[in-house]
């Protein structure tokens, strides 16, 4: 992977951490008491969803810690490249589409 399409891809790992962030923000600190309640509330019932944006959280700072490392775009099973198109669509992705399957089959994701 060129330093360009890593450039490209950090700069849409860093955009959706500071939607997550925003969106997080916006849900936990209302300007007044009735809208931290309603948040807290939005909190309680959305549950699963606040579980996942922590999980992408998890996956962009992991992302960003492969490139980093210069290990960005290459498989954490089989270290052969991962298509840039499956990053395009999935930026955090750490397996290759052959890989992830074998995963899920294997944990039952």
């Amino acid at each position: 992977m060129n330093i360009g399409q890593v450039a490209y891809f950090e700069g849409r790992l860093r955009a959706r951490l500071v939607e997550l962030r925003e969106g997080l923000h916006d849900a936990l600190f209302g300007s007044d008491a009735a809208d931290q309640a309603f948040a807290a509330h939005l909190v309680d019932a959305n549950f699963r969803k606040v579980t996942r944006e922590a999980q992408e959280i998890d996956d962009i700072a992991a992302a960003r810690r492969r490139m980093l490392l210069g290990q960005y775009g290459l498989c954490v099973q089989c270290d052969e490249p991962i298509d840039p198109k499956r990053l395009g669509v999935y930026p955090t992705a750490k397996r290759c589409l052959q890989c992830q399957r074998t995963y899920e089959r294997s944990s039952g994701s």
